[in-house]
C-alpha cells in the first residue's frame, strides 16, 4: 500500500475493503451503505473469495455504476487472504475494513478520518451493534469497561 499523491484541500484517499465469500444475499446493502457516505475520497474493494453464489455479479454492478469501486476475483483461499489482497490493492493512506454482512452509519468514516488526522493515531475503529434488518439494534453491547450502552 502506498498514499495517494495528496491534492490541495483534497482529503486523504481511504481504501474500503471489503472480503467476500457466497455474500450474495448481503453485499448489496454492504456496498450501498460504503458509497452512501459522506465522506467522499475513497476508492472500494471488493475482493471476490472464490464465491460460487451472485456476490461477484451484484458487485460488478455496483463497480459499473460507481468509478470508486474494483471487484478482484481470486480462488477462494479464506477471508485473511482476501483482505490481505485488499491490501496489496489499497492506494489510500488509510484502509477501513468492513465485512461483506455488515453496514456503516453515513459519517463513519468522515469521523474517524477526521479522528486520525487530528491526532495522528495509526488506526481507530468504530462501536459496533447487532441490528435487524431494519437497522433496530437488538440488544446492548457491553462497553470495555463493562457498563452497558443504552440503545440510541
Amino acid at each position: 500500500m502506498s498514499d495517494a499523491t495528496p491534492r490541495a484541500n483534497c482529503p486523504p484517499l481511504v481504501s474500503v475493503i471489503i472480503p467476500a465469500y457466497n455474500a450474495a444475499a448481503t453485499i448489496a446493502r454492504t456496498l450501498s451503505s460504503v458509497v452512501a457516505q459522506t465522506y467522499s475520497n475513497l476508492e472500494v474493494i471488493v475482493v471476490d473469495d472464490g464465491s460460487t453464489d451472485d456476490t461477484r455479479r451484484i458487485a460488478q454492478t455496483f463497480a459499473a455504476s460507481k468509478g470508486s469501486i474494483r471487484v478482484i476475483g481470486q480462488p477462494n483461499v479464506g477471508v485473511a487472504a482476501a483482505r490481505n489482497r485488499g491490501l496489496k490493492e489499497a492506494k489510500g493512506k488509510y484502509v477501513a475494513p468492513i465485512d461483506a454482512d455488515d453496514v456503516w452509519h453515513p459519517e463513519n468514516l468522515v469521523r474517524q478520518v477526521a479522528a486520525l488526522e487530528a491526532t495522528g493515531a495509526a488506526f481507530s475503529f468504530a462501536r459496533s451493534y447487532i441490528i435487524d434488518e431494519f437497522d433496530n439494534r437488538l440488544k446492548e453491547e457491553p462497553t470495555p469497561e463493562g457498563q452497558p450502552v443504552p440503545p440510541a
